[in-house]
């Protein structure tokens, strides 16, 4: 486990330390950005509760009530070991489902789903995908 920071540089929502986790059998790797040290410890003991119990609180994305997966994208590369098992399988005993994995960086159109749109104004924006929320099935898009 470590912690980094504070960057130089802050990301998008103001985080400035990175707190790394390091699974020794797996060699698995969560992590997670904080805006203060003072977070991490709050972070460690729900992310030890995570693993002791096998769940954690989840919600999901507004008016998209057809959502009951889990959505996890490690944010690193991932490494093989000698027999030939990424980190994901050594840890869940199965292989990653990488059919919800989009290009970074690339255009997207997230549609408007307010309910006082009129005929004629636009139903999506532009965007660029930026990666997945770690909690709720959506993605991050930065427009």
């Amino acid at each position: 486990m470590d912690l980094y920071g504070p960057m130089r540089v802050e990301s998008v929502n103001e985080k400035k330390y990175i707190l790394i986790i390091f699974d020794d059998y797996s060699r698995f790797t969560w992590v997670k950005c904080l805006r203060s040290k003072d977070e991490a410890l709050d972070f460690i003991i729900k992310f030890r509760k995570m693993i002791q119990v096998g769940i954690s609180h989840e919600t999901s994305v507004a008016r998209s009530p057809h959502q009951s997966g889990r959505l996890w994208l490690p944010h690193v590369t991932p490494t093989i070991d000698p027999y030939g098992k990424t980190p994901y399988e050594l840890l869940h005993d199965k292989l990653p489902d990488l059919s919800f994995l989009h290009v970074f960086g690339a255009i997207c159109y997230p549609t408007k789903d307010s309910e006082n749109l009129g005929k004629l104004q636009p139903k999506a924006d532009i965007g660029i995908f930026i990666g997945y929320t770690p909690t709720k099935k959506a993605f991050r898009i930065y427009n």
